[in-house]
């Protein structure tokens, strides 16, 4: 199997069916659908483009987020964020600490210096985000007009299961078909869960061996949104609210972990209308 300067071969890709994975983790048709979506949400009429950088799940990649390209409120302009191993920088070592990756992912953010900017990530992006704008809080830094977790319980809220990184390689491939870890498609086919497998373990050891510091509260509004067929409860979503001295709006979608692209349209629309809401009270002339 060769692989370009990019770490992977785009060939492999179609042949492979691996787009569901390294691009977006839906199906491949719905991708390249030719129908463009237009949603009209006040945010459209932005003179400039709102930043939206995204942290994206384990075993994602910059990528992942491209479902969203054609339900995209023309007001926002979402920019993936690459961890080492991953898409582009598949050649890079894995990093399995989560400070590891917040370090990296602070490197990638230009933060605009005449416009707001959001900070978003799902899942294990989700928690990574959260300590992005800790760390930016911390160092005194211009804060994201609001942070958006999905997929994700509060970070306060202690996880169940610590071991799934290490379960034995058919235990372990078996947890991710029971929580939609990740397509079929990848799950089912030897070799793309020969190249995936240490990409997913790495990322869950950072999530798993994650021990909650005692934090200052951010004074950054939070958005969360979860599926209702997700092993995150609603209760332990709204432990958001924990992590922030702003009340925090949160909305709940049909569907299991991956609800984010199969209800991008309400997704979209929903976040929106947040950070238009926001803008009128603290951005006026935007």
């Amino acid at each position: 199997m060769g692989f370009d300067k990019f770490g992977f071969n785009p060939s492999f890709l179609n042949e492979r069916l691996l787009y569901p994975f390294l691009i977006v983790w839906q199906p491949i048709e719905d991708f390249f659908a030719a129908t463009t979506i237009f949603l009209i949400y006040d945010v459209d009429a932005m003179k400039k483009k709102i930043p939206v950088f995204c942290i994206p799940f384990a075993g994602g990649s910059a990528y992942s987020f491209s479902a969203w390209k054609n339900v995209t409120p023309r007001g926002l302009e979402f920019k993936g964020l690459e961890l080492p191993g991953h898409g582009k920088r598949i050649r890079e070592p894995l990093l399995t600490h989560y400070e590891d990756m917040v370090d990296d992912l602070l490197d990638q953010i230009e933060i605009p210096i005449d416009m707001p900017y959001v900070i978003y990530g799902h899942s294990l992006g989700a928690m990574l985000a959260y300590h992005v704008v800790q760390r930016l809080q911390e160092r005194g830094y211009k804060l994201p007009m609001y942070l958006v977790v999905s997929g994700r319980r509060g970070p306060s809220v202690e996880l169940t299961n610590r071991s799934k990184y290490q379960l034995p390689q058919k235990e372990f491939y078996n947890m991710l078909k029971r929580e939609n870890g990740a397509p079929r498609e990848v799950l089912e086919d030897p070799e793309m869960m020969t190249y995936f497998e240490p990409i997913l373990r790495a990322d869950y050891k950072a999530s798993e061996t994650y021990e909650h510091p005692d934090m200052p509260m951010l004074r950054v509004p939070i958005l969360a949104m979860a599926g209702d067929d997700e092993e995150a409860t609603l209760t332990e979503v709204k432990a958001w609210q924990a992590e922030t001295s702003t009340p925090i709006v949160v909305k709940q979608f049909p569907g299991h972990h991956f609800f984010i692209f199969e209800n991008k349209e309400k997704v979209m629309r929903l976040m929106a209308n947040t950070l238009q809401h926001e803008l009128s009270a603290r951005h006026p002339e935007l």
